[in-house]
Parts: C-alpha cells; structure tokens; sequence
C-alpha cells in the first residue's frame, strides 16, 4: 500500500481490509444476491440501528417521562393538585424533560409541565 492511499485510510478500512485479508467474503449470507432497494433507502445506519433494536438515549428518556406523567396525572386526579408528593414528582420530572431536551433533536424539544396545563401537555408527549 502507498504511502498517499495510507495517509487518506481510516480505520473502517483497515478493518476491512484486515477482514479481507483474514476471511473469504464469498462465505457471507446474501453474496452475489442484488442487495435491496429497501436497505438502499435512507440512512443505512439508521435502518441498521433500527433493526437491531436500538434506542437512543433521548427516545429512552421520552418513554420514561411519558409513565412517570401518567403516574403524576394519576396521582392529581385522585388525590388533587395541593399535596407535597405532586410538587416533589413534579420537580423531578420537569428535570428530565430539561435533561430530554438538551440531548433529543430540536424539533422534539417539549416545554416544563406545569400543574394548570399538565391535561393538555400530556396530549403532547403521548
């Protein structure tokens, strides 16, 4: 290998070609089949990401805010918006959704919940 192509390598293909080198890529699953027009749309990343099963953090985090709003929703509607444990869980939730919103894209940023709207901000992260 010159020493031009060495500089421009990065280490996807030294691991590629290490593999090459080591392995026979005639043996893979799917060789000399027309790759799909689905796996060729969008983000390869993405699909391969998505297939796997794996979340990003800021989804995770969405999921979680959404159950403990459910509870918190529950627990005003039972017990009403003037006790100690609404104030408490809702601190601590308004903290994730500040968490949420620094580390998920822009356009799914979601405001503070507050006790006089929560109804209709739940609509939102539903």
């Amino acid at each position: 290998m010159s020493t031009d192509k060495k500089k421009h390598s990065d280490v996807f293909d030294e691991i590629y070609e290490r593999y090459e080198q080591e392995h026979d890529f005639k043996n893979l699953p799917g060789y000399g089949r027309p790759i799909s027009k689905k796996a060729l749309q969008g983000s390869v990343l993405n699909s391969v990401l998505k297939e796997s099963g794996y979340k990003p953090p800021w989804l995770e985090l969405q999921h979680r805010i959404r159950a403990e709003f459910t509870e918190l929703l529950r627990i005003v509607e039972e017990e009403g918006e003037g006790n100690q444990e609404v104030e408490e869980k809702l601190r601590i939730l308004n903290e994730q959704v500040i968490k949420y919103n620094q580390i998920c894209p822009v356009q799914m940023q979601k405001s503070a919940i507050t006790l006089m709207e929560m109804k209709y901000q739940y609509k939102v992260w539903e």
